[in-house]
This record gives structure tokens, sequence and C-alpha cells, in this order.
């Protein structure tokens, strides 16, 4: 059974692909302006992270040069941020080039199932981060300097 390719598919859509980078946009510039009312809405109700809580601040970090205390905000945000850069590609290829990239994105999906892999590790390291203390997700971290 063969891996179905998931960022394919987001990518070949050129809506979807554009709507998920502009919400990302958006998202990355409430959480460095540091709004009150831009929480995890998970968090919010339920009073536990979701497996992506860090993972805005840790891209900012990212961002800044400082990628020891991205890693340590959330271990997945480079991997994120790949995925965030094939996206964003996707929407500015010209037509031959942006097929050709499809079609060599899922050729990797199918193969490696790096997708699903992903997917199952990031929770894993959730789950070690409600229960380890020290891998608990870092609050007070300014980003604003």
């Amino acid at each position: 059974m063969t891996a179905k390719p998931v960022l394919s598919r987001i990518i070949n859509n050129r809506l979807a692909a554009f709507i998920i980078m502009g919400f990302s946009f958006m998202h990355i510039i409430f959480s460095t302006a540091d709004l009150a009312f831009w929480q995890c809405p998970i968090k919010l109700i339920t009073g536990i992270p979701c497996p992506g809580c860090g993972l805005s601040r840790a891209i900012i970090l990212l961002f800044t040069g400082n990628w020891q205390e991205a890693l340590r905000v959330h271990a997945f945000a480079p991997i994120f941020l790949i995925g965030l850069i094939i996206i964003g590609l996707s929407c500015v290829l010209s037509s031959l080039s942006r097929q050709r990239f499809i079609l060599l994105i899922e050729k990797v999906e199918i193969r490696t199932g790096i997708v699903t892999i992903v997917l199952i590790a990031v929770m894993v390291y959730w789950g070690f981060r409600l229960l380890i203390p020290g891998l608990q997700i870092p609050t007070g971290i300014s980003l604003l300097k």
C-alpha cells in the first residue's frame, strides 16, 4: 500500500495554496504582534496545547536566525517552514514549471510517505511534550525587539 499524496494535491489547487499562504502570513504577523485575542482555539477551549502550538513562534524565530530557540519552541518548525516554502513556490511558478514541480513533489510523497511520517512524528512529539515537563512549550518568549 503506497501513501496517498497530500501536499501535491494541495499545491495542485492554486486557490487552496494561495489561501494557505495568506492565512499563514496573517497568522505569523498576528503572532509576531503578540495579540492577546490571537491564541490557539484548542488551547483556549481545552487548556491543552494542540500539536502545532508553538509552531508560529518557532517559525518566526527561524526567520530571525535564532535556530536553537526555534527548535526548543517546536522541533518541527524547519519541516513546516519547508512545507510553506513548497506551497509558496506553487503559487508563483509558471504553469509548466508548476506542473513539473507538482509531479516531483508527488513522486517524493509516494516513494517516501514523508507526509504520513511527519504527521505521525508530530503526534508522538506532541504526546511527549504533554507528558514530559522539560519538553513543554516555552512561554514568555518575546518576538518583538
